[in-house]
């Protein structure tokens, strides 16, 4: 037997007990210096609370399934909606559907006669339970000659199976059609609250009464009686579990049960059904974890300086104990211990604020948004927040563990005598800060790249991420490496300043340690800012990039709908744009009707098919179909200079269509003169497509020039459809007989575009079912994400730079006594303290921004990883420019304003 056991028991039990020892002094040192406590939790503690407060301010805004359960189906067991004729496949929670024309068509419910709408009474004979309508419906409100657009919400609040659908807060709930309630959104919107108002829903006008208010989380502006059904409440004692919702999916009915959404496990085997349970724009593990690691670091880096500066202000205590008989790894755990507890400190005061903050910010946002959705319940998630805890602990750690190291290794004569020498920078210490910066950027870039080549966006390979951590903390650590040796190289070359930025310049090259902590303070910082900004604007850059233009940019277009007036909304038009110019768009045979099953349009064929063929697309060798009623595009009529205006024809163009042909886009025809069978009808979907054949004639057909007929320009790569999507042009002349044509879009130019007020005017005059648009292009409505990021980061940076230059003072105050006992001005001691702000932050900014773009770039390649393939980042220079520059230039100006011009004279000890 040997005794190795017994002596590893009693080397674990002394490493332990050492460390019981150096926290119990860490808890002493915190209490007797609470100053230097209170100094490292903010600067530990602040980057936490931003995060914590983001945090839940993100979850309790975002309200899923489960939490939305009152406000989808009150207290029903499920809610029903049919969806088509076919079967339906969907995710557990019935947000994502799937399978639409590739299953069989749906069964017929019982007692209903097969193609027709879905009933209450066979909802309840395959239920078993109650069903209750739910009806969610546009309507529009009149004022005068302006009608409000509101969203009704139907349900009968008296039956409390719609408790939790809305909330009634004054008045009685609805009892006839005639009555609605107002909700806060609606007040919003200008709706009055009492009397009477009119609602204008497909041409006709009603009156209605208000017969109190109401609060809905969905943000309907009003809330009445059920119109008809666009879902149902299912009421009954027993849940409906997951193998009933796919029974009922047979039906072609979605179904949110609630039993289901409350336990999800019931659909965990089902393969198909998971596969549709998916994030629609999914943020790459890749990403998350250099902003985790990025995280670490700015804290890190933050917190350096005031651990740095109390080392320094401890050195007389470390002497003692190494006079004592300290050894190196006691006096490192000693100062390890106070960033152990100091950053458990930090996390849980951040935490704790950070939900305070959270939730304070979403009630200011329901106060100052009535229009929006209603958050949901405050959300606090503790793998979130022990996250955050070991984030402040490691990044605390970090922050000390040069400190603890660099006093482990203090003299002991000098540190009595209260001397301290400067460290030369090692000679390699450069060179291989270059070495590892480049490796580790390197590494960044093969961890990030091939990962998203073989097409997965959603890194979570353990490895892969271990080496994006690692790259980046070898990119972080490699350029501090070199920082000495610049500091040093700028103190050399401060002789051509002026006085203040030559003494900055110069104290801060002789005082490198403290000004490395500093630098990389505001270099992490920076670096993550600058990263933050090219992954957003990078992702915005290709969102542009896919947006399609439906129109030439500044124009506008009225989409008439049904048996709306074309030349009344031509007047409205003309009333709030005088200037404007209004090209009538025709199309042949009706317009569109909203919300039938029955479908008008015309087919256009060559070959040997039947006219009935044509109309349902039934396409085959010896029949070639151009365009059917399925696929929503039909011919637009009109004058020759309209459509040339329209389209941008060419002569070429303009000459086949005065002669009577007509004109196909290039890619629906061959070359050369074909003669084209078009036929006019209906097809009803819902009715096994049964065809109803118009008008059917031969006409001359030619290819035009351009390969798509579009209103806007086409993009590379893009299909454009908008309004009456034209499938050919003619005249007027050339379709006599196929049927009548009708006014179905009206394009409105306007010098210098439409204005925000005119596109209001039109909107809230024209007819209820038309629709008025203006292309203004891509639009980024997440824009306050940027200005949110630069104020983060820029805060951080001011803060980081003032506490550096507040500490840089309190350690120079011996040497400001002596400048002032030579009759050196107030002003000279403010533009020190001014010029040393400027110095360390200019540094540590402009190489935070160097750093930054490698991590930047990667993030951006992460997040655009399925835009096509492109891979180019966006680096939006001015935004970038104005933090890393103009934050360092306003903490140089506040630490000018803020400094003492008499300093207070003390007795120099060296």
């Amino acid at each position: 037997m040997t005794d190795h056991p017994i002596h590893e028991n009693h080397a674990i039990a002394g490493y332990f007990g050492a460390w019981r020892l150096s926290l119990r002094l860490a808890r002493r040192d915190i209490r007797r210096h609470r100053g230097r406590a209170l100094l490292v939790v903010l600067l530990v503690g602040l980057p936490l609370l931003i995060v914590a407060a983001g945090a839940t301010f993100a979850y309790t805004r975002d309200v899923s399934s489960k939490e939305g359960l009152t406000r989808t189906m009150g207290a029903a067991q499920a809610y029903l909606y049919p969806v088509d004729q076919w079967q339906v496949r969907q995710s557990p929670d019935g947000s994502t559907t799937g399978g639409d024309g590739l299953l069989p068509r749906a069964s017929t419910l019982p007692g209903a006669r097969p193609g027709r709408a879905v009933t209450a009474a066979g909802l309840q004979g395959v239920t078993g339970g109650e069903v209750l309508p739910v009806s969610n419906r546009s309507t529009r409100v009149q004022f005068g000659d302006r009608k409000i657009s509101a969203q009704v919400l139907g349900i009968d609040g008296r039956n409390p199976a719609y408790r939790g659908m809305a909330r009634r807060t004054t008045g009685r709930w609805p009892t006839t059609p005639d009555e609605v309630l107002v909700t806060r959104a609606g007040k919003a919107r200008g709706i009055p609250s009492q009397g009477r108002i009119r609602l204008s829903e497909a041409g006709k006008i009603r009156a209605v009464t208000v017969v109190g208010t109401a609060a809905a989380p969905g943000a309907e502006a009003l809330v009445a009686l059920p119109v008809g059904a666009d879902g149902w409440l299912l009421k009954r004692d027993t849940p409906v579990d997951w193998a009933e919702v796919k029974q009922l999916n047979r039906y072609g009915l979605v179904v949110q049960s609630r039993s289901v959404i409350e336990h999800p496990s019931q659909a965990a085997n089902d393969g198909p059904a998971q596969r549709l349970s998916y994030d629609a724009n999914p943020v790459p593990a890749s990403v998350w974890t250099l902003l985790a690691v990025g995280l670490v670091i700015v804290i890190a880096m933050l917190a350096g300086p005031a651990f740095g500066a109390s080392a320094s202000r401890q050195r007389h205590a470390l002497g003692l104990l190494v006079s004592n008989g300290a050894t190196r790894p006691q006096l490192r755990r000693y100062l390890l211990g106070q960033a152990l507890l100091l950053g458990a400190i930090s996390a849980l005061v951040s935490i704790v604020a950070g939900a305070v903050v959270g939730w304070a910010a979403i009630r200011v946002h329901v106060a100052m948004s009535p229009t929006a959705v209603a958050p949901g319940p405050l959300e606090l998630r503790w793998r979130s927040g022990v996250l955050l805890l070991l984030i402040a602990i490691v990044a605390s750690l970090v922050a000390a563990y040069i400190p603890a190291v660099a006093a482990a290794r203090l003299r002991l004569i000098e540190v009595l005598r209260g001397q301290v020498s400067p460290r030369t920078v090692r000679a390699g210490w450069p060179v291989a800060g270059v070495v590892l910066a480049a490796g580790g950027a390197f590494l960044l870039w093969v961890a990030i790249v091939p990962s998203l080549d073989a097409g997965s966006r959603n890194v979570s390979n353990l490895p892969i991420i271990g080496a994006i951590g690692l790259g980046a903390a070898a990119l972080f650590g490699g350029v501090l490496m070199t920082t000495p040796w610049l500091l040093a190289q700028l103190g050399r070359a401060a002789g051509r300043f002026p006085l203040a930025i030559r003494l900055a310049a110069r104290d801060v090259s002789r005082q490198r340690g403290r000004a490395v902590a500093t630098t990389a303070a505001i270099l992490g910082t920076a670096a993550l800012c600058c990263a933050a900004l090219i992954g957003y604007a990078t992702v915005q850059r290709d969102y542009a990039a896919e947006y399609t233009p439906q129109l030439p940019m500044g124009q506008a277009s009225v989409d008439l709908y049904g048996d709306s007036d074309a030349a009344a909304a031509e007047r409205v038009v003309q009333k709030a744009i005088p200037r404007a110019e209004i090209a009538a768009v025709s199309v042949l045979g009706s317009r569109p009707t909203l919300g039938t099953s029955s479908e008008w349009g015309v087919a256009m064929y060559s070959g040997t098919c039947t006219d009935q063929e044509a109309m349902q697309a039934a396409a085959s060798d010896s029949c070639h179909i151009v365009s059917s009623p399925l696929a929503g595009n039909t011919i637009v009529v009109g004058d020759v200079d309209d459509l040339a205006r329209v389209f941008r024809l060419s002569d070429t163009d303009r000459r086949q269509l005065r002669d009577g042909r007509l004109l196909l886009p290039t890619a629906g025809r061959r070359d050369g003169p074909t003669p084209m069978h078009v036929v006019t009808g209906t097809v009803d979907r819902f009715g096994d497509d049964r065809v109803k054949v118009a008008a059917s004639k031969v006409l001359p057909a030619i290819a035009s020039t351009q390969s798509s007929l579009t209103y806007a320009a086409p993009k590379d790569d893009t299909y454009v459809m908008s309004g009456p999507f034209p499938a050919g042009l003619a005249t007027p002349a050339a379709v006599r007989g196929l049927g009548a044509v009708s006014v179905a879009r009206l394009v409105i130019s306007a010098p210098g575009g439409v204005s925000a007020d005119a596109q209001r005017t039109i909107a809230e005059r024209i007819d209820d079912a038309d629709r008025f648009c203006v292309e203004r292009g891509y639009q980024d409505d997440n824009r306050w994400v940027f200005v949110i990021i630069g104020a983060v980061f820029g805060l951080l940076l001011l803060v980081a730079t003032l506490v550096s230059t507040a500490m840089s003072q309190a350690e120079s105050r011996a040497d400001s006594a002596t400048l002032a006992s030579i009759g050196a001005p107030g002003r000279t001691r403010r533009a020190i303290a001014a010029s040393n702000a400027a110095v360390v932050g200019l540094v540590g900014a402009l190489l935070g921004l160097v750093v930054g773009l490698v991590p930047g770039i990667a993030a951006a390649r992460a997040l655009t990883g399925g835009f096509g393939g492109r891979s180019a980042a966006v680096i939006p220079w001015g935004p970038m420019l104005a933090v890393v520059l103009g934050v360092p230039l306003l903490a140089a100006i506040l630490a000018g304003l803020v400094t003492r011009g008499r300093p207070p004279m003390t007795r120099r000890t060296t």
